[in-house]
């Protein structure tokens, strides 16, 4: 079911009303014509991946960390009208006509119903709603930002203060965690899967229509970021992965137990949840984010402990003084047997990160140099509509570590208001730039952290003066760090390795890592060699722990040595920099192509057509197509699109030779660029006419689910 353009209106036509209603128990009856009654869903979900707008939809609400609320624009108004009164009609019909059904209003993201919630649509007809939350590499852990599944804690809350405290809430797709080459390993996907499913169920999520997906896709959809999410390998091979066993592990654990709970265990990065069953007692569930780390546990009672590794492996261990301690790592164990009173973790083990042998210190934050100078970075704190860092007061200090030697100690001092969910940020700069030499293709940090789910940013200039910010396209999805790279979720010294920006030569081939950048002031092509002005310090004085919120255990963090790594030996030569700067020689004429918009305006029969007006489809609204409106010409009969990347309508082509009608959704844009648009239409003899006043758009892709 779509958002229906006429609910936007103030006095909707009570014949389109019918007509919806009719409509949409019509396609009911359709799909479910055939299935016997034993096999009949039991809930209907509204709008497919639509949206209200990206912030109001798929991002953050800023009273969960104490920002005015959002100001909503003419455009989100009336949106939220389409929606809601869509919503209510639909619901209304549906109450009446099958009872039973759920209604759960989204398929796709999970905020989509806020806006409603908070609008005052009608509890009685709601239900809860579908989640689409795509994931990919994201840890679910990770705090609020883009796509990250924390935000059904949000989604709850708004449920609670509509006087819904226990909303239906059910996966219908996602989460989707690939593994082609750049993605994810086998071990991080099923890491991935098992967590998502433990923290989903943490907020009342019972059914799982989606993720865990059987194959990889054997089609272009298995060449890109959806369909390697597979966990058996593409048919014919059918060759599991571990998360093929993970997932059995979970459902002989798992199944028919609900979530009761969780234990503190003393870091907020080491988890353990309990779920509990009718027959079987109580089931834990530990896992570490990070590296390994001992967890001791205290029961009830001396026993024998059960613990069940992902691949369902059962070792059985003796308490003793009602005590046991176990390994925790990435990977969900299961805890059987017993009750547990508490947990303590132990000393944290992240030996399983350190620098490369291609390593090179570049610079020490403990030398004494590094301030923080309170630079505020705007077009950091506005570079996506879903994160809001804001300045906050830090101090540096040098201390001395018993590992690490001289270090530089980061301190959030206590600001001026409480602000939970969301980082502070400073600027600590260096007493001047620092020279990364040749082509390094990372850069990597000794960072002590607290698992307060802060981060480190860097901020470059290349040989040409352009800025290069590691928090990835502004308002694009999925290249924010979505990896969690640069994170601070975990306890203890850590070596914390990103990607850096870089193309090759000649024909400017971007590498892999210039995913995760921002660039600003040049041409968007790294000229080494780099150079790094300052970095980004993010902490937080709260985070969302399983379901809830929770204050961090410390206000420090401690930052080591600054290195690089090289890919190849030859990456470390100035040879890697002088091929780097080869270049293609660039054509020294304009193209001669056709032009025929030249040719129709001058041979063209009648007047032109008027102007055109493109708008984003309600669903995959990606910027490759889009929906065209134009006023009607009388003597007009066919009329055609025609699309070119220059103003005078070189090389322009016919879009839709067929012919297109307004309102007509049409295919083959390119989102970022702008193009140039020309209507022109036939008459009943088949004259072409003259073409339309030229109209130019970039369309912007806001399609999350990618």
């Amino acid at each position: 079911m779509a958002p229906q353009a006429w609910a936007s209106e103030d006095n909707p036509d009570p014949a389109k009303i019918e007509a919806f209603k009719k409509e949409i128990m019509k396609s009911v009856d359709y799909w479910e014509k055939d299935t016997p009654d034993q096999f009949k869903p039991d809930s209907i979900y509204y709008f497919a991946e639509s949206q209200i707008s990206p912030r109001l939809t798929a991002g953050n609400w800023p009273e969960y960390w104490g920002d005015p609320s959002y100001q909503y624009t003419d455009e989100e108004k009336s949106r939220l009208k389409m929606f809601m009164e869509t919503s209510r009609i639909a619901s209304e019909t549906y109450r009446k006509e099958m009872p039973g059904r759920k209604l759960l209003i989204g398929w796709g993201d999970p905020g989509l119903p806020v806006p409603l919630l908070r609008a005052g649509f009608p509890k009685n007809l709601i239900d809860g709603a579908g989640l689409d939350v795509p994931n990919f590499e994201r840890l679910p852990e990770m705090q609020l930002a883009d796509n990250a599944v924390q935000r059904l804690y949000e989604v709850k809350k708004e449920f609670e203060k509509a006087g819904m405290p226990d909303p239906y809430l059910q996966y219908c797709e996602g989460t989707f965690v690939p593994t082609e080459p750049g993605s994810c390993t086998w071990r991080e996907q099923m890491d991935i899967y098992n967590r998502w499913t433990l923290i989903s169920m943490g907020y009342g999520v019972k059914r799982f229509y989606a993720g865990w997906f059987a194959f990889d896709c054997g089609n272009y959809y298995g060449a890109e970021h959806y369909g390697g999410c597979g966990i058996q390998r593409r048919i014919p091979y059918c060759d599991p992965k571990p998360a093929y066993a993970a997932f059995a592990t979970m459902t002989d654990k798992l199944n028919e137990a609900n979530f009761d709970g969780w234990l503190k265990t003393g870091s907020l990065t080491t988890y353990c949840q309990r779920f509990k069953h009718a027959t079987r007692g109580n089931i834990y569930t530990l896992w570490n984010i990070r590296g390994k780390r001992p967890v001791t546990l205290t029961l009830a009672a001396d026993a024998t402990v059960k613990v069940t590794d992902a691949m369902n492996n059962t070792k059985e261990l003796p308490s003793k003084n009602k005590q046991v301690t176990i390994m925790t790592d990435p990977s969900v164990i299961y805890v059987t047997g017993v009750e547990i009173v508490s947990a303590a973790v132990g000393t944290p083990d992240n030996s399983d990160e350190k620098p490369a042998n291609s390593a090179k210190v570049i610079a020490d934050l403990g030398d004494g140099s590094w301030k923080f100078t309170s630079h505020r970075e705007e077009y950091y704190e506005k570079n996506h509509w879903g994160l809001y860092p804001a300045m906050g007061k830090f101090s540096a200090t040098v201390v001395k570590d018993p590992e690490h030697g001289q270090v530089l100690a980061s301190k959030l001092e206590k600001q001026d208001r409480t602000r939970e969910l969301m980082p502070w940020y400073n600027t600590l700069t260096p007493a001047k730039p620092v020279t990364l030499p040749y082509a390094p293709s990372h850069i990597g940090l000794w960072v002590k952290g607290n698992s307060d789910w802060g981060r480190v940013i860097y901020v470059l200039r290349d040989a040409k003066g352009e800025r290069w910010t590691s928090i990835g396209t502004k308002d694009d999805y999925n290249c924010n760090d979505p990896h969690a790279w640069s994170s601070f979720n975990f306890d203890g010294w850590r070596y914390l390795r990103f990607e850096l920006p870089g193309h090759l030569g000649y024909d400017n081939f971007r590498k892999a890592g210039t995913t995760w950048w921002r660039a600003d002031d040049g041409d968007k092509i790294v000229d080494l060699p780099l150079k790094l002005e300052e970095i980004i310090v993010e902490q937080r004085s709260h985070i969302i722990y399983v379901n809830d919120v929770q204050p961090v255990a410390s206000d420090t963090v401690q930052l080591g040595k600054l290195t690089v790594e090289y890919a190849t030996p030859a990456d470390a030569t100035e040879e890697a920099v002088r091929q780097s700067k080869l270049r293609m020689p660039l054509p020294t004429q304009i193209p001669n192509l056709p032009n025929p918009i030249a040719d129709m305006t001058r041979d063209g029969v009648g007047a032109p057509a008027k102007a055109i007006t493109l708008k984003a489809p309600e669903h995959y609204y990606d910027g490759t197509r889009m929906l065209v409106n134009f006023d009607t010409v009388p003597a007009a009969k066919t009329y055609y699109l025609w699309v070119g990347a220059y103003p005078d309508g070189r090389g322009a082509v016919n879009l839709v030779p067929a012919g297109v009608k307004s309102g007509d959704l049409v295919y083959g844009l390119r989102p970022g660029v702008k193009l140039y648009y020309w209507l022109l239409y036939t008459d009943a003899n088949g004259k072409m006419s003259k073409p339309s006043p030229v109209h130019e758009e970039v369309t912007v892709d806001n399609f999350k689910e990618k």
